[in-house]
C-alpha cells in the first residue's frame, strides 16, 4: 500500500480592470457572477459595508460577500456596485449593493482566496485579481 499525491486544477483566476479601483472591483465581480450563473432578473438588492487593513483584505472580503450574501438568501447574484469606497489611510472601507434574484447554479464556487490576490493602481487604470476555489 502507499500514497501519492496528484496534481488538480480546481482554480480559476478572475481580473477585472477598470478606470479606477471600483471600476475594477466591479468588473471582477461581473467575472464572479458570471462563473457563479446570474440570476434571470434582479428581484431583490442589499447593501453590504466591509472594513479592512489592507486592500488584498478588502477586496477578498467585498467579493466573498457575493457568495456568503447571495447563498444565505438562497438566491443567485445579478449584479454588483460599489456605492462607497475608502482606500486611503489606516482602515479600507467598501460599501456596495449585491443585486440578486431566482436563477441556476452554474458552478459552485467555494471561496474567494488570497492566494494570488493582487490589487493594482496605476495612473487611469486599476486591476484586481482573485483567485476563485471552485
Amino acid at each position: 500500500m502507499a500514497y501519492r499525491f496528484i496534481g488538480h486544477t480546481a482554480d480559476i483566476i478572475v481580473e477585472g480592470d477598470g478606470r479606477n479601483l471600483a471600476e475594477a472591483i466591479e468588473e471582477t465581480a461581473a467575472g464572479i457572477i458570471e462563473r457563479i450563473g446570474r440570476a434571470d432578473k434582479e428581484d431583490v438588492s442589499f447593501e453590504f459595508e466591509e472594513k479592512a487593513e489592507t486592500l488584498d483584505e478588502l477586496v477578498v472580503y467585498s467579493l466573498s460577500y457575493i457568495l456568503t450574501g447571495c447563498e444565505s438568501r438562497e438566491l443567485q447574484p445579478h449584479s454588483f456596485k460599489v456605492l462607497e469606497l475608502d482606500a486611503k489611510g489606516k482602515e479600507k472601507r467598501l460599501k456596495a449593493r449585491i443585486g440578486a434574484g431566482k436563477g441556476k447554479v452554474k458552478d459552485v464556487v467555494k471561496a474567494v482566496t488570497y492566494h494570488e490576490v493582487s490589487v493594482e493602481q496605476k495612473k487611469g487604470k486599476a486591476v484586481v485579481r482573485v483567485l476563485l476555489d471552485i
